[in-house]
């Protein structure tokens, strides 16, 4: 049980930043703010990073699916024991 309420606090969590580097990827987008060293886009760095919080995300939304399907099969296995 303890693995499901941490995954649901760390998907918060990235959800949160995800959230927070979209907003952040867009506001530089609008305002078209440049890397004047390499004359790259910011928004376009940024990009990277949006991706791999959806990505992690995503990845602890899944461990609780795992870990909640894990903890049915315990009960059942258990209860047909008994």
């Amino acid at each position: 049980m303890l693995h499901v309420v941490i995954n649901i606090i760390c998907t918060a969590t990235w959800i949160a930043v995800t959230y927070f580097s979209f907003q952040w990827m867009l506001r530089l987008r609008l305002i078209g703010t440049t890397a004047s060293s390499v004359n790259i886009k910011m928004w376009i760095i940024w990009l990277p990073i949006v991706l791999f919080c959806v990505s992690s995300a995503v990845r602890y939304l899944i461990q609780i699916f795992k870990s909640v399907f894990q903890l049915k099969a315990k009960e059942t296995e258990g209860g047909e024991a008994a």
